[in-house]
């Protein structure tokens, strides 16, 4: 999906991914969108690929006649390029590094390129992790992740440029860092680091997305606001532009249990939601049990009803089908071309 208008209108862009990361990547003047994803999600046979591929033009087309699908980048994973990447975003620093994760079932990694996209290196793996959303503090990277089923907490990594981790420290300690087991977003903003994620502690009620904000690279959070009370899913935060600004893409839909189908959580479509963060002062911070006023969820896209977001049985688009259809995909836009535009 792309906007051109700062998130208020919406259309589709592209065909779907498996696990989509992309991140702007900054090289000289020249500013580009890298994407990383899989080609299977919940991949158990292990012939799942790691890919990457370039548009140069934001977004509009992607790939190139060399790689019309992109550049497998498997090879570089030691053995585990199978994994699935994020699924959030990537970072670069300021040195011109890049940055993702990558996760398969119960562990997590770092991975980066010094070369912009040509070749890539990994960190060591680390366990009771999965689904990590990463953000840079300077020169060094701070990862979030979910945590093993039942742990129902989330939790941080440091991790250096040259992806030696440094430290792991729990957040469960920490108000509003309890979760259902659901991928969240980091991303720092001013300074400050911003999480969304669903709040319940019970991983059939996904629901409650709220925003958090940690003054201290991740250690302490405070109690943060609920974004959305109803039932939520995967999401991820954006600056919105103007300072202190900011909006987050997420999935929405109802909660209920079928305990014969195992199924917790009913899909109506993915919406978007801009808003002011509020000031620094804590007496002026919204508490959990506050809501945003007046909420008005711009959706930008509907979905038919679907049972369990964790369901094993993704179907699988072959390599044929994705170079067609990137191929036939046109690159003709609407909007305005001057205003700002976000591809997710």
């Amino acid at each position: 999906m792309k906007t051109v208008v700062s998130g208020n209108s919406w259309h589709p862009h592209g065909v779907p991914l498996s696990n989509a990361n992309p991140v702007e990547v900054t090289q000289g003047s020249t500013h580009s969108i890298l994407l990383h994803y899989d080609t299977r999600n919940n991949n158990h046979d292990g012939d799942s690929k790691l890919m990457q591929i370039w548009s140069h033009d934001d977004g509009n087309s992607w790939g190139s006649t060399a790689e019309p699908v992109g550049k497998d980048i498997s090879g570089y994973m030691n053995g585990k390029g199978n994994c699935m990447p994020g699924p959030s975003v990537g970072v670069q620093m300021s040195n011109g590094n890049i940055y993702f994760s990558c996760h398969s079932s119960g562990w997590v990694f770092l991975y980066w390129s010094t070369d912009y996209g040509s070749t890539w290196k990994r960190s060591q793996e680390v366990s009771t992790y999965d689904e990590c959303t990463i953000a840079l503090n300077g020169y060094e990277v701070l990862m979030n992740c979910k945590t093993s089923p039942g742990n129902n907490a989330r939790k941080m990594l440091r991790w250096s440029k040259d992806g030696a981790l440094l430290e792991t420290f729990s957040a469960s300690a920490s108000p509003g860092l309890d979760d259902s087991g659901t991928q969240g977003s980091l991303i720092k903003y001013g300074g400050t680091l911003y999480l969304s994620n669903t709040y319940e502690v019970s991983k059939f009620k996904r629901q409650s997305l709220t925003l958090k904000r940690s003054k201290d690279n991740g250690h302490n959070w405070d109690d943060g606001l609920v974004i959305h009370s109803g039932a939520s899913g995967y999401s991820q935060l954006l600056p919105s532009g103007g300072y202190l600004g900011m909006g987050v893409i997420f999935e929405f839909g109802d909660v209920h249990w079928d305990a014969s189908a195992q199924n917790h959580y009913s899909e109506h479509g993915i919406g978007f939601f801009s808003f002011a963060v509020p000031a620094d002062n804590p007496a002026s911070w919204p508490q959990m049990d506050d809501e945003v006023g007046n909420l008005t969820i711009t959706e930008i896209h509907s979905a038919p009803s679907f049972e369990d977001l964790d369901d094993d049985s993704a179907d699988e688009m072959s390599q044929q089908d994705l170079e067609e259809e990137l191929k036939d995909e046109s690159t003709d836009e609407t909007g305005d071309d001057s205003a700002e535009s976000t591809v997710v």
